[in-house]
């Protein structure tokens, strides 16, 4: 369903789409383990620093903010892949 006021829609998409930039931000070893949460980080360090409970929550809201953002988007969603050889 589409917002009627589209400013409020502009402000849930930059809410659900705007961490992005920051979450993805390349991180190699020797650098210093970033203190916010950073995909690559928690993907490549395994360091108190980056697994905290305000990091797990921030992931966690992210994700479900993004999924839910989609869904009320409308886009198709195709979760099984169909075999046209059978």
């Amino acid at each position: 369903m589409e917002d009627a006021d589209p400013t409020i829609r502009q402000f849930r998409e930059a809410t659900a789409f705007l961490p992005f930039p920051k979450v993805l931000e390349d991180f190699w070893p020797p650098a210093p383990v970033p203190q916010a949460f950073n995909r690559h980080a928690t993907a490549h360090a395994t360091a108190a620093s980056q697994y905290t409970p305000a990091n797990a929550v921030t992931a966690v809201m992210l994700a479900v903010s993004v999924l839910r953002d989609i869904d009320d988007m409308g886009h198709p969603m195709q979760i099984h892949v169909t075999n046209p050889r059978r």
